[in-house]
């Protein structure tokens, strides 16, 4: 199946994370905790190099002088198997972050940012707005970000079927 999804993502020294690493192999997954957990920071680690309006304002851990964010992502661009390793280097004088973009290859790229963006395009969504969405939207909207619209079309058939019998 076509597309990209993420297969891992680490981070050391990054807002209130000491170190991290996740295996994540394209698989969806739930973030639960208390307030100041680090869920966010967590998106920010997964999300930060693909959308720099992402990063925080102070990536840096408190009395540390560098953080590291890393995004793996990998899948199927036109038929052909694609990795990228995307790392984001935080410095005192670069707080907004330095993209390294690496292919499979392990050859750095150029214009890091121009190719992310041509690759992902427009990952994200305001929230408010899918609030507000009509109902049909939001399903769409769903069958979209998880690339299950034919599974999901199915399964809508057949709760529709259950209920016509019943």
């Amino acid at each position: 199946q076509e597309g990209l999804y993420f297969l891992s993502a680490s981070a050391e020294n990054f807002k209130n994370i000491k170190k991290i690493h996740l295996d994540i192999a394209g698989r969806s997954f739930l973030i639960i905790g208390d307030n100041e957990a680090g869920k966010s920071s967590l998106i920010q680690i997964m999300l930060g190099g693909l959308d720099g309006k992402l990063i925080p304002s102070k990536p840096i851990m408190e009395g540390e002088d560098r953080a590291t964010i890393q995004a793996t992502i990998g899948g199927v661009i036109n038929g052909e198997n694609k990795t990228y390793i995307i790392d984001v280097f935080f410095s005192p004088a670069n707080s907004r972050g330095r993209v390294v973009l690496t292919n499979e290859k392990g050859e750095v790229m150029k214009s890091p940012t121009t190719l992310i963006k041509s690759i992902i395009g427009n990952i994200g969504f305001d929230i408010f707005d899918f609030l507000k969405a009509k109902k049909q939207d939001k399903i769409d909207i769903l069958k979209k970000l998880t690339g299950k619209v034919k599974e999901l079309d199915i399964a809508a058939n057949e709760i529709k079927a259950l209920k016509e019998n019943r």
